[in-house]
């Protein structure tokens, strides 16, 4: 029951699964909505490659931390720290 985003991606970015609080700070009706999504296409450019280098150091077995600017799904504009 957390309120933060959490999200469960496979390794090609594709969104498996987001947390009912993810759902929230998304601003989203329906957690629903974003499964099935390829997940860097929900960034600008120039977070894209944060967020394209993060996958691929995942799909290495790394871990990958950034901090990047996005919109939620009603257009507020926030930074994010993954």
């Amino acid at each position: 029951h957390s309120s933060e985003c959490i999200k469960v991606l496979d390794l090609d970015a594709t969104i498996r699964f987001m947390s009912p609080g993810g759902a929230v700070v998304m601003e989203m009706d329906d957690v629903r909505a974003c499964e099935g999504q390829h997940w860097p296409s929900f960034w600008d450019a120039g977070a894209r490659k944060l967020v394209v280098s993060a996958v691929e150091t995942a799909r290495a077995g790394g871990t990958a931390r950034f901090e990047a600017q996005a919109a939620t799904f009603k257009g507020t504009l926030k930074w994010w720290d993954v």
